[in-house]
């Protein structure tokens, strides 16, 4: 039978494949089967067959395009990954790969065509804790990592609407996950601390002496990120004395602490047992190992995986330093001139090697533990930069200030951003003393 009439309709026809049974017996199977725009469409019957060219037909007519039935989801996620490995940060292209490879694994057979917006929102609504070994644990993934999902998926048919695989992105039509979504004690570990709570931990960490105290109150008093805390550059900082002898400075945030990974520079692919032409499964047992960066990103290399690579925020953000900060850098620097000092680093252990974020973790919990906060455990260190935004926005400092110090790029505060001057972002910072009780604590130069 013809594949197309003479008028022009296409309509599917049948096909005999016949193959060869274990026992030496032929069997004859019957297919439908028709081509459209270069796509092969089969079914088992005249009916699925002309369902599925009625489909493609109707795709090219609303969309100019018909789906390729032919390609996985998998296959195009990877091969996606990979294209983004080159112009991606190195933390962000780490959180593609896991949601690719472990949260996306198991619909990686599924056809890229097929998966519609019920489908994708399922798969986000579904999403569940892993452990280290990529097993699922049960727990529901927090609302953070679904709307990375959100945003992965996005991007991935975006891609393939591009390379005219797809027609229409599906992810269009999938809501972004709301914070209705996470459980009430999810939202109270992460709020800010109030100003007695920030007094408590001020006075906790003078205890801890100027090497560690320093740290905790410029923590809190400049609300910084943590990994600009601990990626903090000496020459970035600048104190200084008014005519009356009151301290004050300002530091520019340039940099951040980051682990990168390493790839293997010895070939291209390993054998089937993970082993590299190098005779290695880890990237960093390579000897020529090369960073997994983009072309072209700016870092600094420090001491094994830790790295400086450039804040989330612009690079250059000037943040105040009050007078009471100040008095306690200008000691914590007088303490730490003997501490080596090979990558310039503000904050450094005694090697003068970076500090671990995970030991900055730990450290920061007992510190909460110590000045009588609720649920240490529970604790990250961003409530710190929560609170500083809360305190100035109490005092009367509005948005465009606020995000101009912190750094935010919230889209409610664009309107009113503006450039500020450090006499104007001091004075504002300066409130603070007061509700934290800042000048009572004290630190000695």
């Amino acid at each position: 039978m013809p594949r197309k009439a003479r008028n022009g309709v296409i309509r599917p026809y049948k096909i005999e494949v016949k193959k060869t049974l274990k026992d030496g017996t032929t069997k004859t199977y019957v297919r439908w089967k028709c081509s459209f725009r270069g796509h092969q469409y089969t079914a088992q019957t005249y009916r699925a067959c002309d369902t599925k060219l009625r489909k493609a037909i109707e795709e090219e007519n609303t969309f100019g395009m018909t789906s390729d039935n032919n390609v996985r989801f998998g296959e195009y996620a990877a091969a996606w990954l990979e294209r983004r490995k080159a112009d991606t940060d190195p933390k962000t292209f780490a959180n593609y790969t896991t949601l690719v490879e472990t949260h996306l694994h198991p619909y990686a057979n599924q056809k890229l065509g097929e998966m519609n917006a019920t489908r994708c929102a399922r798969i986000i609504d579904h999403m569940k804790v892993t452990d280290h070994h990529g097993n699922p644990t049960g727990k529901k993934a927090s609302l953070s990592l679904r709307k990375q999902m959100r945003t992965t998926l996005n991007q991935i048919f975006k891609s393939a609407v591009a390379d005219r695989i797809i027609p229409t992105n599906p992810m269009q039509g999938v809501p972004t996950p709301k914070n209705k979504d996470i459980t009430h004690e999810l939202v109270k570990e992460r709020d800010a601390f109030t100003e007695q709570q920030a007094h408590d931990i001020l006075v906790a960490a003078t205890h801890l002496g100027i090497r560690d105290g320093a740290k905790e109150w410029f923590r809190l008093c400049t609300g910084m990120r943590p990994n600009e805390v601990l990626g903090a550059k000496l020459e970035d900082l600048t104190l200084a004395a008014t005519p009356d002898g009151i301290p004050y400075g300002s530091y520019n945030v340039n940099w951040k602490l980051e682990e990168l990974k390493k790839d293997h520079g010895c070939g291209n692919h390993p054998n089937r047992k993970g082993i590299w032409p190098c005779g290695y499964k880890r990237a960093a047992s390579c000897p020529f190992w090369k960073w997994r960066i983009p072309e072209g990103f700016d870092m600094e290399e420090l001491e094994g995986r830790w790295c400086l690579t450039r804040p989330k925020s612009k690079t250059g953000r000037r943040i105040p330093i009050v007078p009471s900060l100040a008095q306690a850098m200008s000691a914590y620097l007088k303490a730490t001139e003997h501490v080596p000092n090979p990558n310039g680093l503000l904050f450094r252990d005694d090697d003068g090697n970076p500090l671990d974020p995970a030991e900055d973790m730990t450290n920061f919990r007992e510190l909460l533990k110590n000045a009588g906060i609720d649920n240490p455990e529970g604790r990250y260190r961003h409530e710190t930069r929560h609170t500083t935004v809360t305190i100035l926005k109490s005092m009367g400092v509005d948005d465009g200030l606020v995000q101009e110090i912190i750094g935010h790029s919230s889209s409610l505060m664009v309107e009113h951003y503006r450039h500020a001057s450090l006499d104007e972002s001091l004075s504002a910072m300066r409130r603070m003393e007061q509700p934290l009780g800042l000048k009572e604590i004290g630190w000695e130069a």
